[in-house]
């Protein structure tokens, strides 16, 4: 069984995993999931677009949930924030792994 996470149980927060996923991955080189674990988030991000509340939602189309990219958003210090803060939090075994699933 995989693990849950908590935009499985509150679609809102597939915002912000979105942001900080394409964060990491385009402007820091990092991947902080697997390639397949960013794909559902954007599958479930658009699937559940029109019911989805968050402050950072402007800054994402249905475009890039279609593509699975993130490459052209324009990040907030929050989200940069955020995304350090998570980074910080992940051990190394958890880099590796997501470097390697990401091959």
């Amino acid at each position: 069984m995989s693990k849950v996470m908590p935009y499985d149980d509150n679609k809102d927060m597939l915002i912000p995993w979105f942001l900080m996923a394409s964060y990491a991955y385009y402007e820091l080189g990092m991947n902080i999931m697997p390639d397949s674990e960013f794909d559902r988030i954007a599958r479930e991000l658009d699937k559940h677009w029109d019911d989805v509340e968050h402050m950072h939602k402007q800054l994402i189309t249905k475009e890039m949930l279609v593509t699975s990219s993130g490459y052209s958003i324009e990040y907030t210090n929050m989200i940069k924030h955020a995304t350090m803060s998570y980074i910080h939090s992940l051990t190394a075994r958890q880099v590796y792994k997501f470097k390697k699933a990401c091959k």
